[in-house]
C-alpha cells in the first residue's frame, strides 16, 4: 500500500511539473504576442 501511495505521488508530481512547464511556455508565448501587438499599436499611431 505504501509503495502504491509513493507511486501515485510521484506520478502526480511528474504531471504537475509537466503542467508547470506547459504554462510557462504558454506564458512566454503570450508575453511575446503582447509585445508584438504593442509595437504594432505604437506603429499605427
Amino acid at each position: 500500500m505504501d509503495e502504491q501511495i509513493k507511486s501515485n505521488l510521484a506520478l502526480q508530481i511528474a504531471q504537475l511539473s509537466l503542467d508547470k512547464a506547459t504554462l510557462q511556455a504558454q506564458n512566454e508565448q503570450l508575453r511575446t504576442e503582447v509585445e508584438r501587438l504593442q509595437k504594432q499599436d505604437e506603429g499605427g499611431e
